[in-house]
């Protein structure tokens, strides 16, 4: 019997790198509303300011359409691509959880 067969591969410790993802991820949730509003929307009320320049607003779209995406398949938000627009709104869920979230 060859031991090696038992032996654990080393693994990489990202815990700082997920904490902080689900982080950010927690901050974008708690900035979307019942009412829908666009994604353009959501930016500039994340980030407090109108986000302009090409590059940097196409990244920071990038980067919130993962967040929602992984906060849809959650199913605690609503996305709706019409158009030019993406629409999103929380869901009953996600309306419950946000409420509780502000106690906490």
């Amino acid at each position: 019997m060859n031991s090696s067969a038992f032996v654990i591969p080393p693994s990489i410790n990202n815990a700082p790198i997920t904490a902080s993802i689900v982080s950010a991820r927690r901050e974008i949730f708690l900035c979307i509303e019942r009412d829908p509003i666009t994604l353009t929307q959501l930016i500039n009320k994340y980030f407090n300011k109108t986000v302009s320049g090409t590059y940097e607003s196409r990244t920071i779209k990038s980067l919130f359409l993962y967040h929602l995406k992984k906060l849809s398949n959650k199913n605690l938000i609503f996305i709706d691509n019409t158009k030019r627009n993406t629409l999103i709104w929380l869901s009953d869920t996600g309306e419950f959880i946000k409420e509780i979230t502000k106690y906490s």
